[in-house]
C-alpha cells in the first residue's frame, strides 16, 4: 500500500481510497530514500525564492521541477505552481507515483506527469483512483473562476500523459 514505511508521510495519504496498492519496488524507489523529502524541500525552497540546486535539495534523478508561485496560506500570490514529473520505464512508474503523491500534498497546484514506456504501477483500484484524479474524468477539479473575490480555494489538477511504443512489452507487464 501507499506509502512505504515512513510515518512522516501518513497524513499525506489519508485521501487514498481503501484497496489502492502499488508495486513494492516502485513504492520503495520513491519513498525508501531521501529523494522524496528532497523534492518536498526543493518545492518549499522555491516557494521562498530559493534555488534547489544551490542547496543540493534535490537530485537530478528525481525528475521533479517547480516553477511559478505558491497558492497555500503562507503566500500572498494567487498564481499556482506547475509541478512536472517525467520518466522512462521504471522512472516513468516512479514519476506517476511521485505525481500522485505531490497532488495529495499540494492539492491546489497543477501537477503533470509525462511518462514514456511506463509499466503498470498498481492494482485496478490504483488505476481507477488515477482516473478520478484526471481533470476531465473524476469531476473533482473545480473550474478556475474569473472572479478574483471567490473565497473558495481553486483546486489544482493532476494530469498524466502516457506515451507507449506499440512494440514495447514493459507497459503491458
Amino acid at each position: 500500500q501507499i506509502p512505504a514505511n515512513d510515518n512522516d508521510l501518513g497524513p499525506i495519504f489519508q485521501g487514498v481510497p481503501d484497496g489502492v496498492k502499488v508495486h513494492r519496488g516502485f513504492n520503495s524507489a520513491v519513498f525508501d530514500n531521501e529523494d522524496f523529502h528532497a523534492v518536498l524541500d526543493c518545492i518549499s525552497s522555491a516557494r521562498l525564492g530559493g534555488d534547489c540546486e544551490d542547496d543540493n535539495n534535490v537530485s537530478s534523478e528525481t525528475g521533479a521541477e517547480a516553477g511559478g508561485a505558491n497558492t497555500d496560506e503562507t503566500s500572498s500570490s494567487t498564481t499556482p505552481y506547475e509541478l512536472i514529473t517525467t520518466g522512462h520505464s521504471l522512472g516513468a512508474a516512479d514519476a506517476v507515483l511521485l505525481g500522485a503523491t505531490l497532488h495529495l500534498q499540494y492539492p491546489n497546484e497543477n501537477i503533470t506527469s509525462i511518462n514514456f514506456g511506463c509499466p503498470k504501477v498498481g492494482n485496478t483500484e490504483f488505476s481507477v483512483w488515477m482516473d478520478t484524479l484526471q481533470p476531465d474524468k473524476g469531476g473533482q477539479m473545480m473550474s478556475l473562476s474569473a472572479d478574483s473575490n471567490n473565497s473558495n480555494k481553486e483546486r489544482g489538477s493532476f494530469e498524466i500523459f502516457r506515451f507507449v511504443n506499440k512494440l514495447d512489452l514493459v507497459p503491458r507487464l
